[in-house]
This record gives structure tokens, sequence and C-alpha cells, in this order.
């Protein structure tokens, strides 16, 4: 029996969509155990508070006591960072599960797609040997094999969308952002990232594998705004927790009409590649200072653009 190309695309379809649904389900998890996390940690704030002033204060540990509360605040506070810790394994542990069942989905579809492209193949030498039959075998696998070649560059898109953002600037698309942004030569821009792994205490506070795909995407980022003669600083600047708000384009105020317009087009361009990105956002200067702590040669104008890589 035969099954129509376009009902194995919406199957597939389907199947696909369920997966990253799951996928999701278990990381909305594991944003919520990273949230239990810094819960904890903010309750054990004032016992680290409290001690530290004990310490700059020279105050001996006989007449320095911790109140009652203090102690229940800072007990309950390890629980939630130990329950949170927990739940951050096992959150993580579904997310790459559900990543490997992706990942296994779209190898089988161009597996599949591979099949039916050398099915067609042959049924197009065995039509090469009879007259009107041969023929009419022919034009069935020539269509055959366009459909599946579509298939497989489907499956192909599909994976790369579901991949790191950093796959999506290569080829073509590279080519045509930095094309776009070639006219824009000299602009200033910084490229921030969040730094959601972290620790208190020794207790760690964020997910690895998130913060390795946003800081990879903002290096991809960082060298093709170099090739487009853009000035900006060598690496990321790490900017502080993650809002998950994706990519951002931030510009002060009262910076130039070329900056704005650079601005608009760096979204665009961004935009087509395509990677989800929003702004052009007008910020103040207050908004727009460095991290504490961050120091580099480059000076921070009002005509510099801010590119926040964010994991969305």
């Amino acid at each position: 029996m035969l099954i129509h190309t376009d009902l194995i695309r919406q199957i597939d379809d389907l199947t696909r969509a369920d997966l990253v649904n799951l996928r999701d389900g278990y990381f909305l998890w594991l944003l919520i155990a990273t949230a239990v996390v810094a819960f904890g940690l903010l309750l054990e704030g004032p016992e680290v508070a409290y001690e530290t002033l004990g310490l700059i204060r020279r105050i001996p540990r006989t007449e320095h006591q911790r109140p009652p509360w203090m102690i229940c605040l800072a007990s309950v506070g390890w629980l939630f960072i130990v329950i949170g810790v927990a739940g951050e394994g096992v959150a993580e542990a579904l997310v790459s599960k559900a990543d490997g069942l992706i990942q296994t989905f779209n190898e089988t579809v161009v597996t599949g797609d591979e099949r039916d492209i050398a099915q067609a193949e042959e049924l197009a030498g065995r039509a090469k040997t009879s007259s009107a039959e041969a023929a009419d075998a022919a034009s069935r696998a020539n269509a055959s094999a366009k459909a599946a070649e579509l298939h497989a560059a489907k499956a192909e898109e599909y994976a790369l969308l579901l991949g790191p953002r950093k796959n999506l600037l290569v080829k073509e698309r590279r080519q045509k952002l930095l094309s776009a942004l070639k006219s824009f030569a000299g602009q200033r821009i910084e490229v921030r990232r969040s730094t959601l792994l972290g620790a208190w205490n020794g207790v760690p506070t964020g997910v690895s594998a998130i913060i390795t795909e946003s800081s990879g995407l903002g290096e991809s980022l960082i060298g093709i705004l170099k090739e487009a003669r853009w000035q900006l600083p060598e690496k990321p600047l790490a900017f502080g927790f993650s809002q998950g708000e994706g990519i951002r384009v931030q510009v002060l105020s009262d910076a130039s009409a070329r900056t704005h317009k650079a601005s608009r087009a760096l979204v665009k361009a961004l935009g087509n590649v395509p990677l989800e990105v929003s702004g052009p956002e007008s910020i103040t200067e207050e908004s727009a200072k460095r991290p504490a702590g961050v120091v580099i040669s480059t000076p921070l104008t009002p005509d510099t653009i801010i590119l926040v890589v964010d994991p969305k």
C-alpha cells in the first residue's frame, strides 16, 4: 500500500512537535529547579551577611552568636538548595535524553529519505529496459526522488533550528548577514551574555549547557561583526543572570541617527537568518553601564549598540 508523501510529512511534523514539546516541558522544570536553588541561596543570605559582619568587626565567636531565627532560615535555605540541585540534575538528564530522541528521529528521517532516493534511482534504471512501461516508471521514480530530496532538505532545516543557534550562522546565511552589516562599518557595539552558571558557598546555581550555547552564539556573532568592520571587544561581556529573553538589541536614547539606523538594520538582518531577536530597545545610560569588575580598553559611548545574547 502506498502512503502519500504529504501524509508522511504531516506524521513526521506531528512526531517532531511532540518531541520538542516534551523537551520544552523538561526544560521548564530545569528552570524551576534553578529558581529553587536561587531562592535557597537568598534564604541563606542573612546568615552569610551576619557572619561576614562579625569577621569584619572582629567580634569574638562567644559574643557573636547567630539568632535562632537566622539558623532556621539558613537551614530552610540549605534544604531548598539541595532539592533544587537534585531537581536540576534530574531535569538536565531528561532534557539531554529528549534532545537525543529528537536527534535520533531526525537521523531516521534523513535515512528514510536516502533510502527513498536509492529506490527511485533503481526504478529509473529498470524503466530504461522497456518502452511505454519504462517511460511511465521513470516518470514516477523521478517524482518520488524530488519529493524525497525536498523531504531531506526540510529535515536538515529542522535539525538546524532545533540545534544550537550558532549553527544557523553558516554558508549563505552568514554571507547575507555579513553583507547587511558591512554598510555600517565603524559602528561601535558590545556583545553581552548572561552568566546563569554560578555558585554560592560552593553550590552550583546554573546549567552549563545553556551558557555554552549562548557563549558560542555570542562568539560567532563577534566574528561576523568584526569581519563587517564594526568596533567591539574581542569576547562577549558577562552581565548577570539570564531572564530567558533571547537576543536583544539595545541602543541609548540619545544615540545618533546613524546608530539608531544601524540598530534597526542589525535587528532586521538577525531576524532574516532566522534568529529570534527583539528591539531595538531604547535604554538609559544607567541601564547600559557595564557590569562591575569588567575592565576593557574600548570606551562605552552613547553611540555604542548593546547586543544581548540570552538563552531562549
